[in-house]
C-alpha cells in the first residue's frame, strides 16, 4: 500500500450499489494515517422496475456529488454477485506455464463465456492434497462483457470516472484482511460471511490470501418477501419491520454498538420512519409472524455455510478455521447472528468495518456492518492510485481480481 507522508492524498471513491441503498466512501492519508474523509448512504426503493431503478441510481449519485465533500470523480466499484460466475478448479502444478490458456478454456466450458470477449480472471488458492497427488487449487471468475459495459455506462452517466471494477468477494476480503495484522490472526484461517440483500458471500482466507469463495443465493430480501406475503405489506415496509426487531422490547437481544474508535461521519439523506418507532408499533403476534420466516431463512443459510466449512476443512487440511466474521445487513439481525453462534463450531462476531481507520467528525452507529464492501473498494483505490498524467486504462483493464 502506498504511503504519502504528511501530505493529504485521496484515493478514488468506493461505490457499493445494492438493492436498497447506495454507499459511497472515500479514504485518504492524512499525516501518514489512513482516514475516512467522506462517507454517505442513500436509500433506494426496492419496488422499481429496471429503467426506473437506473434513473434512481443516477439521480442519487448526482445528488451526492452535488452536495460536495468527495474529492474527484474517480470510482472503484463492483458488479453484483449475479454478474460474476465463480468456481474452483484444480490443476497440475507442473502446468503452471499453461495456466492462462487452460483456465480460459475451462471458463469457456463451465460458464459459457467467450474468452476472446468476456472477462476471465483467476486467483491461486494454494496447493492441496488430492488423493495421492498434489494439485494447485484455483478460483476462476468470469463475467460477460455486455454486463460490464452496461455497468460502466451507468457510472459514466452518473458523472463518475471508473478506474477499477472488482468482484464483490475480493472487495470484501480486502476490507477484512486489513485488520488481520496480529501474528495469531494470520496463522489461522478466517471465514468471512457477508449477508447481502439478494445473496450471501462466503470467503475463506489465511495469511492474507483468499483460498475459497462461495456465493449463496439467500439474503435478507428472502425474509422480506415472506413477511410481505404473510402481512400483505410492501417489501419496503417488510424490511423496516424486520430491522425493527433488533430494537423491539422483550426479544432479549440487542446488538452492541461498535467501538468508539473508527466510525466515520455518515450522513443519511433519505429518512424513513425510524426503527424505534416501528418497534413500538409491533405487537407480540406480529413479532412472531416476523420471527417465523427469519428462522426459516436463517436455517437454510446456515446449512449452506456449514457445507462451505466442511469443504474447506476437507480440502485445506492443516489450516484450522479460527473464527467467523459477519457483515452486511444480516449482521444487524440478532436472530441470524444467534443462529450462526449456535450452529457454527467457531467464534462468531460482527465485523467492525471501520476498525483501524481514523475518522472525521461525529462518529455514527448507522448500520456500520453494511460498509465492508465500500471500504474494500476504497482500499483498492488507494493501492491503485495512478500518478497524474498516466494514460487512462482501457475497458478490459478495469477488471481486476485480488
Amino acid at each position: 500500500m502506498s504511503r504519502f507522508g504528511s501530505r493529504k492524498k485521496y484515493g478514488p471513491i468506493g461505490l457499493d450499489i445494492i438493492d436498497d441503498s447506495i454507499k459511497m466512501l472515500q479514504l485518504g492519508y492524512q499525516q501518514g494515517q489512513l482516514s475516512v474523509t467522506m462517507a454517505k448512504r442513500v436509500s433506494l426503493s426496492t419496488e422499481e422496475d429496471e429503467p426506473q431503478r437506473r434513473q434512481s441510481v443516477v439521480a442519487a449519485i448526482h445528488g451526492i456529488l452535488d452536495e460536495g465533500g468527495f474529492r474527484g470523480k474517480q470510482v472503484v466499484t463492483c458488479l453484483p454477485n449475479d454478474a460474476w460466475k465463480v468456481t474452483s478448479v484444480r490443476m497440475d502444478p507442473a502446468d503452471s506455464t499453461k495456466t492462462g490458456a487452460e483456465l480460459n478454456k475451462e471458463a469457456a466450458y463451465r460458464f459459457g463465456l467467450d474468452p476472446e470477449v468476456d472477462s476471465i480472471r483467476y486467483l491461486p488458492a494454494g496447493q492441496i492434497q488430492h488423493g495421492d497427488q498434489v494439485k494447485q487449487e484455483m478460483i476462476l471468475f468470469g463475467a460477460e462483457d455486455e454486463r460490464i459495459r452496461r455497468h460502466i455506462a451507468l457510472l459514466e452517466e452518473s458523472r463518475l470516472v471508473p478506474v477499477g471494477i472488482d468482484p464483490l468477494p475480493c472487495a470484501l476480503f480486502r476490507g477484512y484482511a486489513r485488520q488481520m495484522r496480529r501474528q495469531g490472526d494470520r496463522e489461522q484461517a478466517v471465514m468471512y460471511v457477508h449477508v447481502g440483500s439478494r445473496d450471501s458471500t462466503v470467503v475463506f482466507g489465511i495469511q492474507g490470501e483468499i483460498c475459497f469463495i462461495k456465493q449463496i443465493p439467500i439474503g435478507a430480501v428472502h425474509v422480506d418477501r415472506e413477511i410481505a406475503d404473510k402481512l400483505n405489506v410492501s417489501m419496503e415496509e417488510a424490511q423496516r419491520m424486520r430491522l425493527s426487531l433488533q430494537h423491539s422490547a422483550g426479544d432479549g437481544h440487542t446488538l452492541k454498538g461498535p467501538d468508539a474508535s473508527g466510525q466515520p461521519q455518515v450522513r443519511q439523506t433519505q429518512e424513513p420512519e425510524s426503527e424505534e418507532t416501528m418497534a413500538a408499533r409491533l405487537d407480540q403476534s406480529t413479532r412472531q409472524v416476523l420471527l417465523d420466516p427469519m428462522n426459516s431463512v436463517a436455517e437454510q443459510l446456515i446449512h449452506e455455510i456449514s457445507l462451505c466449512l466442511r469443504y474447506y476443512t476437507v480440502t485445506f487440511r492443516g489450516h484450522r478455521v479460527g473464527s467467523a466474521l459477519v457483515s452486511g445487513g444480516g449482521a444487524d439481525t440478532p436472530l441470524l447472528m444467534d443462529t450462526f453462534r449456535r450452529h457454527l463450531p467457531l467464534d462468531v462476531d460482527v465485523v467492525k468495518s471501520f476498525r483501524g481507520l481514523k475518522s472525521l467528525g461525529r462518529l455514527s452507529k448507522e448500520r456500520p456492518t453494511e460498509w465492508a464492501i465500500a471500504i474494500g473498494l476504497a482500499l483498492k483505490g488507494i493501492e491503485a492510485a495512478r500518478p497524474q498524467g498516466e494514460e487512462k486504462p482501457k475497458t478490459n483493464q478495469l477488471i481486476s481480481v485480488g
